[in-house]
């Protein structure tokens, strides 16, 4: 069974600021880890929030997660929880509110 991820945030939240970075400061598609068939799809400035969705086996998805919270560690703790809700069975995910919001 395919993982969702959903990690669309407003774009001055801190999430949000994150992906502007991921969009548009790193090569951060490279984060896709390495021969997955994770789906990444997503915009920045989508009527003022960045949106970023991903689809793929939950080891993917973990990793993928990992990686984020690796490179991008102001978000480190909510990918933290995102991969225990995934490691728990949760086959959709996204963020809890005070990472989505504007600060």
């Amino acid at each position: 069974m395919k993982t969702h991820m959903e990690l669309s945030a407003a774009q001055e939240s801190t999430l949000g600021k994150c992906l502007y970075k991921f969009y548009y400061q790193r090569n951060s598609f490279g984060l896709k880890p390495g021969g997955a068939s994770l789906r990444l799809e997503g915009y920045p400035h989508n009527g003022g929030e960045h949106t970023l969705y991903g689809v793929g086996e939950k080891e993917e998805c973990v990793a993928f997660l990992q990686l984020f919270g690796e490179e991008f560690p102001t978000v480190k703790e909510m990918c933290d929880s995102l991969v225990a809700s995934i490691q728990n069975g949760a086959t959709s995910v996204k963020p809890d509110r005070k990472w989505i919001r504007n600060e």
